[in-house]
């Protein structure tokens, strides 16, 4: 009898397991489509759209579903009105977000993880807070107005675009080992404060581009064996770079900077050379054998031997104090020179 009464305890409670392990497994955390989880009236009209039962919750398979999030200010003024994002934390699929010309001056992403693409191309972003278990690889991000933006625990960044983040003063990427592009620029005529760039050593970058940033004076760049386009230029206040450790670079372009010196002499699969408008009082070009195009115009450069660079096409050399100018054997296209300039062809 005992064991009856045992059994049939076990077995209730079994049963009761069971059932609640029913339960829990076919539970649905919803969330309510309201002004609380959603305030902004324009983004909670967006999140309608995903409601495909027209309950007025988000499910879980709905919200698996949103998988990104569009707003393009430029396109639509009732998207430039658009003032907050609050409620993307339940978003929690989301991949991707793009954000251009609307009023959102402040974004938390902390909770989207699966991130892997962010746009913010507004006029005035004042907080943005990333992930940090992150698969995001890719940023773009303009009128950044904070003075520090920390991307080191992304590390699987590939491309980072940076336009008009006036208020940065050092860039750290030492620790985005995957980055393949770095690209920061200013487009206004309001002076940025960007001094320094520490980019470290990296095996996949193979492009960088630094544009109009006029306090910039210091770039940190290691080992980068597969770096192939490096464009340096209006950057007023910087007055070396360290070239020697990419040797696969095919175009250099550091145009209207002060350089003093620049050494290429490792650069030998160079193809592309713009340093004009420097202070360089001597360059060496006789280890550049590919070298096709070359614009070392207004400059302070004394002598150019040119004897080893056949395949050039295109010089300019104009103003600078070069006397003599041998271009026997060379098929120029086009030459700039100053017309005191004895030449022998």
């Amino acid at each position: 009898m005992r064991n009856k009464r045992l059994m049939y305890v076990i077995f209730i409670f079994l049963f009761s397991l069971c059932m609640n392990g029913s339960v829990s497994a076919n539970t649905v955390e919803e969330i309510k489509i309201d002004n609380v989880n959603f305030p902004d009236a324009i983004f909670r009209k967006r999140i309608i759209y995903y409601d495909t039962d027209k309950n007025g919750y988000l499910s879980s398979d709905e919200l698996t579903k949103i998988t990104s999030i569009y707003f393009d200010g430029g396109d639509s003024n009732l998207e430039r009105n658009i003032a907050s994002l609050k409620g993307i934390e339940y978003l929690t699929d989301l991949k991707a977000i793009h954000l251009h010309e609307t009023n959102i001056t402040n974004l938390d992403l902390s909770r989207n993880s699966k991130l892997t693409r962010v746009s913010i191309l507004n006029p005035n972003t004042e907080e943005l807070t990333l992930p940090k278990d992150s698969k995001i690889t890719e940023i773009r991000i303009s009128n950044y107005k904070p003075n520090k933006l920390y991307v080191g625990m992304l590390s699987e960044l590939k491309k980072l675009q940076l336009v008009n983040c006036m208020n940065i003063t050092v860039l750290d990427v030492t620790n985005n080992n995957k980055i393949k592009s770095i690209n920061i620029s200013r487009d206004t005529t309001t002076k940025d404060k960007l001094r320094q760039i520490n980019i470290g050593k990296k095996e996949q970058l193979k492009y960088l581009s630094l544009n109009k940033l006029a306090s910039l004076r210091k770039i940190s760049i290691g080992k980068t064996p597969v770096l192939d386009g490096v464009h340096i230029t209006n950057c007023r206040k910087l007055k070396s770079i360290n070239t020697t450790k990419m040797p696969k670079l095919r175009k250099l372009n550091v145009e209207r900077c002060i350089l003093k010196s620049l050494n290429i002499t490792k650069n030998t699969k160079l193809q592309t050379l713009n340093c004009s408008n420097n202070k360089l009082t001597k360059l060496n070009v006789r280890k550049n054998k590919l070298l096709k195009i070359l614009k070392c115009n207004d400059n302070k450069i004394k002598s150019l031997k040119l004897n080893k660079n056949k395949k050039l096409v295109n010089l300019n050399c104009k103003n600078n104090n070069i006397k003599y100018l041998n271009i026997c054997n060379i098929r120029l296209r086009n030459i700039r020179c100053d017309k005191k300039v004895m030449i022998s062809k």
